[in-house]
């Protein structure tokens, strides 16, 4: 299969799911279905710019779809929420974001630090700090 094909078939498939996720939405309470609104029209918003850079650029080299990577981030995030109960979610994200840039070729120790340590931080300060929701804890500390 090649990669053009694949990003058109993503964008429709993501364009389908944020329809979904955002009529979902819905049923929450005005102020709890902002963020997923927000978030499912930020990746449709995305999508919809996908496909127009398929159409408008069709000379674009194909290269081929890389199962091993699809393989490996599904593997990844089923791990991730799996370990989320047992390590909690800060460990877990840390860990996951780890993991998945090393799976994709990432290997500067400094950004392999960084990134997963300054996301872990921005998600604190906006969540707990901001908006004043907790993350999971582990089942060890419940």
């Amino acid at each position: 299969m090649k990669m053009k094909t694949a990003d058109l078939g993503v964008s429709i498939l993501l364009l389908i799911l944020c329809a979904a996720g955002y009529m979902e939405a819905g049923k929450f309470t005005e102020q709890a279905a902002l963020l997923p609104r927000i978030t499912f029209l930020c990746i449709a918003g995305l999508s919809v710019f996908q496909l127009v850079k398929l159409v408008w650029k069709p000379g674009d080299k194909t290269v081929p779809f890389q199962w091993k990577r699809v393989l490996a981030i599904i593997g990844l995030a089923a791990a991730y929420v799996i370990l989320i109960p047992v390590l909690g979610y800060w460990i877990s994200t840390i860990l996951f974001i780890f993991a998945a840039m090393f799976a994709f070729g990432v290997r500067g120790k400094a950004v392999l630090v960084c990134i997963p340590a300054g996301f872990a931080v921005f998600v604190y300060v906006v969540f707990v700090r901001v908006l004043s929701l907790s993350p999971p804890t582990p089942f060890f500390v419940q």
